[in-house]
């Protein structure tokens, strides 16, 4: 973690610059569903879901992070999507895979989450 503690890391302005850059990515590249990301494509220039998003908004690729405490990062900022969500019972990869969301569903969700994040963190 570069010598951050992980308090720093998972700061909720940091969390809200993960979210807005992984809806930037989606919007420059494009956003998938039932995978990660498009294989097939060199890694940053890919499309990709949800969870691939801010996989490269964090690590730089799409790819799961192997590493667990990385792994559990994402999961969280997943989790904290739904919460604002109000979504019980999902998780962010499931969500993303739903038949009817659209990718702007996506990334206006993470706009969101990050601007209620910055809201919190003011207050």
């Amino acid at each position: 973690m570069n010598g951050q503690t992980s308090e720093d890391v998972m700061s909720p302005e940091k969390i809200a610059n993960v979210l807005d850059a992984a809806a930037a990515h989606i919007e420059r590249v494009g956003w998938l569903q039932d995978d990660y990301y498009e294989h097939g494509k060199p890694a940053t220039d890919c499309r990709v879901c949800s969870v691939g998003a801010i996989n490269v908004a964090m690590f730089g690729h799409p790819f799961p992070p192997e590493d667990d405490n990385a792994y559990a990062a994402t999961s969280d900022i997943g989790d904290l999507i739904l919460e604002h969500l109000g979504v019980l019972g999902f998780d962010l990869a499931a969500w993303n895979d739903e038949p009817h969301r659209t990718q702007d569903d996506v990334t206006t969700a993470m706009r969101e989450t990050a601007a209620e994040l910055r809201k919190v963190a003011a207050s």
